[in-house]
């Protein structure tokens, strides 16, 4: 499901019991616009002392401090991922974290005489108050790269991996250090999952073979996403129930705070050719477009209201289209 970029895959290239408890679909109605809404959006510009030209931003997750993790590339298409705190952005160490996870950190490879070496990557995907970091490490070896998911807590570094899955995608996590995301079972479904303590809760959805959860509040409600991209959905107590929008054929979610807001993105056509963000707080659903972009993505909302993601713009020269990292924050 590719985590809480995958979400939005149209636009680029005791929990299992739950999903046999009847279910609801919440559709909701209410829509208002963005001008109602008092939001200041800043481009964040990553700076990194290593890397220079960085381009193709995009932040994934933000806790209540205000710190920020994402990724961007450079020059050569490189992907690096940062972190801001404080007012201070820096590079998620990709050595430090291959090295603790026993993992290759380069690997050359040679085809008709000519050596490639490829470089391991991190994509981050959540943050928790205590500044824990789940991510991708995209491990390089001689087939290309492999995906290793991990939680990074202070100095301790720990493989996420579902037993007997093809592919473990680990997205968000809570202050109490439980993790979502979703895993590909052996046969060729998704599933959502919780880890806590050691041992990892299978989530699925009576409606539809795939689903994957994208992030997980401290009041322990989980979202995601189903089928392929369909619908949202929502864990809590009473069960697990769909979340449309109302009048859209794609409802997807990014993540949600402690207080109910969720975030995400929806599309009136089944082909997503126009792409909304939105946030969805007491039960109202305001469009949450970024003034000037062709698409605006929120992934995360932390329990200030603050919102991170990307939008899509064009270039300086007209052309489409460069990604931005930015922070909406309320004035």
């Amino acid at each position: 499901m590719r985590g809480r970029e995958s979400l939005f895959t149209f636009l680029r290239d005791n929990l299992l019991p739950f999903a046999v408890v009847a279910f609801l679909v919440l559709i909701i109605a209410m829509l208002a616009h963005a001008d109602t809404l008092t939001y200041t959006f800043t481009l964040l510009q990553p700076r990194l002392s290593k890397v220079s030209a960085l381009s193709n931003c995009g932040a994934t997750d933000i806790n209540d401090s205000g710190d920020i993790v994402g990724t961007c590339s450079d020059i050569e298409g490189q992907s690096h991922a940062w972190m801001l705190a404080d007012g201070r952005y820096r590079e998620i160490d990709v050595e430090k974290i291959g090295a603790r996870l026993g993992r290759n950190i380069t690997f050359t490879y040679v085809y008709k005489g000519v050596s490639t070496i490829l470089h391991a990557t991190i994509t981050p995907q959540g943050i928790n108050n205590y500044g824990a970091i789940t991510g991708w490490y995209n491990e390089p070896y001689e087939g290309g790269y492999r995906l290793v998911s991990f939680v990074r807590n202070g100095g301790t570094v720990t493989e996420i991996s579902v037993s007997g899955a093809r592919l473990t995608e680990v997205t968000g996590i809570d202050d109490a250090g439980d993790v979502v995301g979703d895993y590909l079972g052996m046969d060729g479904n998704y599933y959502g999952f919780k880890y806590v303590n050691g041992t990892y809760l299978s989530i699925s959805v009576p409606w539809t073979a795939n689903a994957g959860a994208n992030d997980i509040n401290n009041m322990g409600v989980i979202v995601g996403v189903s089928g392929a991209g369909e619908h949202a959905f929502i864990l809590d107590s009473n069960g697990v129930r769909q979340l449309d929008i109302l009048g859209a054929a794609l409802t997807s979610v990014g993540g949600l705070n402690d207080l109910g807001a969720i975030v995400g993105v929806y599309s009136n056509d089944p082909f997503a050719s126009t792409i909304h963000g939105y946030l969805l707080q007491n039960g109202i659903v305001t469009v949450f477009d970024m003034a000037g972009a062709l698409v605006t993505a929120p992934f995360a909302v932390n329990n200030r209201g603050s919102v991170v993601g990307y939008v899509a713009a064009n270039k300086s020269n007209g052309t489409c289209c460069d990604d931005f990292a930015f922070l909406a924050e309320r004035r």
